[in-house]
Protein backbone atom coordinates (compact mmCIF):
# COMPACT_ATOMS: atom_id res chain seq x y z
CA UNK A 1 0.00 0.00 0.00
CA UNK A 2 1.27 3.47 -0.87
CA UNK A 3 0.51 6.29 1.55
CA UNK A 4 0.94 9.91 0.64
CA UNK A 5 1.12 12.62 3.29
CA UNK A 6 0.55 16.32 2.97
CA UNK A 7 2.30 18.60 5.44
CA UNK A 8 1.33 22.23 5.66
CA UNK A 9 3.12 25.06 7.39
CA UNK A 10 1.98 27.99 5.30
CA UNK A 11 -1.37 28.67 3.62
CA UNK A 12 -0.11 28.37 0.02
CA UNK A 13 1.81 25.23 -0.83
CA UNK A 14 3.32 24.77 -4.28
CA UNK A 15 4.77 21.47 -5.42
CA UNK A 16 7.83 21.20 -7.64
CA UNK A 17 5.66 20.96 -10.76
CA UNK A 18 3.93 24.21 -9.94
CA UNK A 19 0.68 22.62 -8.75
CA UNK A 20 -1.03 24.35 -5.89
CA UNK A 21 -2.75 22.34 -3.23
CA UNK A 22 -5.76 24.61 -3.30
CA UNK A 23 -7.94 22.49 -1.04
CA UNK A 24 -5.41 22.61 1.77
CA UNK A 25 -4.65 26.29 1.24
CA UNK A 26 -8.33 27.22 1.28
CA UNK A 27 -9.00 25.17 4.40
CA UNK A 28 -6.18 26.80 6.35
CA UNK A 29 -5.92 30.34 4.96
CA UNK A 30 -7.51 31.70 8.15
CA UNK A 31 -6.01 29.07 10.45
CA UNK A 32 -5.72 31.37 13.46
CA UNK A 33 -9.45 32.10 13.48
CA UNK A 34 -12.23 29.79 14.57
CA UNK A 35 -10.35 26.94 16.17
CA UNK A 36 -6.92 26.98 14.59
CA UNK A 37 -5.08 24.95 12.00
CA UNK A 38 -4.54 21.69 13.92
CA UNK A 39 -8.24 21.08 14.38
CA UNK A 40 -8.95 21.80 10.73
CA UNK A 41 -6.03 19.67 9.62
CA UNK A 42 -7.29 16.78 11.74
CA UNK A 43 -10.79 17.21 10.32
CA UNK A 44 -9.35 17.10 6.80
CA UNK A 45 -7.29 14.02 7.74
CA UNK A 46 -10.41 12.31 9.08
CA UNK A 47 -12.52 13.15 6.03
CA UNK A 48 -10.05 12.80 3.16
CA UNK A 49 -7.10 10.70 4.28
CA UNK A 50 -6.25 7.56 6.20
CA UNK A 51 -5.22 9.57 9.26
CA UNK A 52 -2.79 12.08 10.71
CA UNK A 53 0.90 12.27 11.63
CA UNK A 54 1.56 15.04 14.18
CA UNK A 55 5.09 15.84 15.34
CA UNK A 56 6.34 17.87 18.33
CA UNK A 57 3.27 17.14 20.40
CA UNK A 58 2.46 16.11 23.95
CA UNK A 59 0.43 13.06 25.00
CA UNK A 60 -2.42 15.49 25.84
CA UNK A 61 -2.34 16.72 22.24
CA UNK A 62 -2.40 13.09 21.11
CA UNK A 63 -5.56 12.51 23.16
CA UNK A 64 -7.26 15.60 21.69
CA UNK A 65 -6.21 14.49 18.21
CA UNK A 66 -7.72 11.05 18.73
CA UNK A 67 -11.02 12.58 19.88
CA UNK A 68 -11.13 14.82 16.78
CA UNK A 69 -10.10 12.04 14.38
CA UNK A 70 -12.42 9.38 15.76
CA UNK A 71 -11.61 5.70 15.93
CA UNK A 72 -11.55 4.95 12.19
CA UNK A 73 -8.58 7.14 11.21
CA UNK A 74 -4.96 6.26 11.95
CA UNK A 75 -3.06 8.45 14.39
CA UNK A 76 0.70 8.08 14.01
CA UNK A 77 2.69 10.35 16.34
CA UNK A 78 6.24 11.43 15.55
CA UNK A 79 8.41 11.47 18.68
CA UNK A 80 11.96 12.81 19.05
CA UNK A 81 13.93 10.81 21.61
CA UNK A 82 17.29 11.22 23.34
CA UNK A 83 18.66 8.20 25.18
CA UNK A 84 20.58 10.05 27.87
CA UNK A 85 19.69 10.40 31.55
CA UNK A 86 21.67 13.62 32.02
CA UNK A 87 19.13 16.47 31.73
CA UNK A 88 21.63 19.06 30.49
CA UNK A 89 23.09 16.85 27.75
CA UNK A 90 19.70 15.52 26.65
CA UNK A 91 18.10 18.97 26.45
CA UNK A 92 21.11 20.47 24.70
CA UNK A 93 20.99 17.74 22.07
CA UNK A 94 17.26 18.26 21.52
CA UNK A 95 17.49 22.04 21.24
CA UNK A 96 19.24 21.89 17.84
CA UNK A 97 16.44 20.30 15.83
CA UNK A 98 13.69 21.94 17.89
CA UNK A 99 15.21 25.38 17.35
CA UNK A 100 15.51 24.74 13.63
CA UNK A 101 11.91 23.56 13.33
CA UNK A 102 10.40 26.41 15.34
CA UNK A 103 12.49 29.28 13.98
CA UNK A 104 11.32 31.87 11.53
CA UNK A 105 8.14 33.75 10.91
CA UNK A 106 5.21 31.54 10.10
CA UNK A 107 6.60 28.33 11.61
CA UNK A 108 3.68 25.96 11.87
CA UNK A 109 5.42 24.06 14.66
CA UNK A 110 5.91 27.24 16.70
CA UNK A 111 2.29 28.25 16.18
CA UNK A 112 1.08 24.82 17.28
CA UNK A 113 3.32 24.86 20.36
CA UNK A 114 1.90 28.27 21.24
CA UNK A 115 -1.62 26.85 20.94
CA UNK A 116 -0.54 24.01 23.26
CA UNK A 117 0.23 26.60 25.94
CA UNK A 118 3.87 27.49 25.43
CA UNK A 119 4.79 31.19 25.59
CA UNK A 120 6.57 32.85 22.68
CA UNK A 121 9.69 33.19 24.87
CA UNK A 122 9.68 29.47 25.70
CA UNK A 123 9.47 28.62 22.00
CA UNK A 124 12.13 31.12 20.93
CA UNK A 125 14.52 29.98 23.68
CA UNK A 126 13.54 26.30 23.40
CA UNK A 127 13.02 26.21 27.15
CA UNK A 128 13.52 23.21 29.39
CA UNK A 129 9.74 22.94 29.83
CA UNK A 130 9.25 22.82 26.05
CA UNK A 131 11.97 20.20 25.52
CA UNK A 132 10.64 18.08 28.38
CA UNK A 133 7.11 18.20 26.94
CA UNK A 134 7.83 17.24 23.33
CA UNK A 135 11.05 15.18 23.51
CA UNK A 136 11.22 11.82 25.26
CA UNK A 137 14.59 11.73 26.99
CA UNK A 138 16.21 9.72 29.73
CA UNK A 139 17.17 6.09 30.10
CA UNK A 140 15.49 3.60 27.75
CA UNK A 141 12.73 2.87 30.28
CA UNK A 142 11.87 6.58 30.63
CA UNK A 143 11.71 6.95 26.84
CA UNK A 144 9.54 3.83 26.59
CA UNK A 145 7.20 5.28 29.23
CA UNK A 146 6.62 8.39 27.09
CA UNK A 147 5.86 6.23 24.07
CA UNK A 148 3.34 4.28 26.15
CA UNK A 149 1.74 7.61 27.18
CA UNK A 150 1.11 8.42 23.50
CA UNK A 151 -0.28 4.94 22.86
CA UNK A 152 -2.60 5.18 25.87
CA UNK A 153 -3.68 8.64 24.67
CA UNK A 154 -4.87 7.13 21.39
CA UNK A 155 -1.88 6.88 19.04
CA UNK A 156 -1.96 3.81 16.83
CA UNK A 157 1.77 4.03 16.27
CA UNK A 158 4.65 6.17 17.52
CA UNK A 159 7.48 6.83 15.06
CA UNK A 160 10.78 7.47 16.81
CA UNK A 161 13.49 9.84 15.64
CA UNK A 162 16.55 9.16 17.77
CA UNK A 163 18.70 12.24 18.33
CA UNK A 164 22.30 11.49 19.21
CA UNK A 165 25.67 13.14 19.51
CA UNK A 166 27.05 10.75 16.89
CA UNK A 167 28.58 12.32 13.78
CA UNK A 168 26.09 13.48 11.11
CA UNK A 169 25.06 10.66 8.80
CA UNK A 170 25.77 7.93 11.33
CA UNK A 171 23.07 5.66 12.65
CA UNK A 172 22.69 5.51 16.48
CA UNK A 173 22.74 1.71 16.65
CA UNK A 174 23.45 1.51 20.38
CA UNK A 175 20.50 3.76 21.26
CA UNK A 176 18.15 1.83 18.96
CA UNK A 177 19.18 -1.45 20.58
CA UNK A 178 18.59 -0.03 24.04
CA UNK A 179 15.17 1.26 23.02
CA UNK A 180 14.21 -2.00 21.33
CA UNK A 181 15.03 -3.92 24.49
CA UNK A 182 12.97 -1.53 26.66
CA UNK A 183 10.02 -1.44 24.27
CA UNK A 184 9.81 -5.16 23.54
CA UNK A 185 10.08 -6.30 27.16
Amino acid sequence: MVRIGVAVQVPDVTLSHGWQIAVVADNFRDHDQGGGQPERMLQLARERAAGAYPLLVTPDYTARSRSLLGDDAALVVGQFVVVDSDPERARALARGPLGFMTAGAGSGYAANLHRMGFAEEEIAQVSDRLVDAVVAWGDPDAVAARIVEHLRAGADQVVLSVLSADPPGSFPVQQWRQLAKALIS
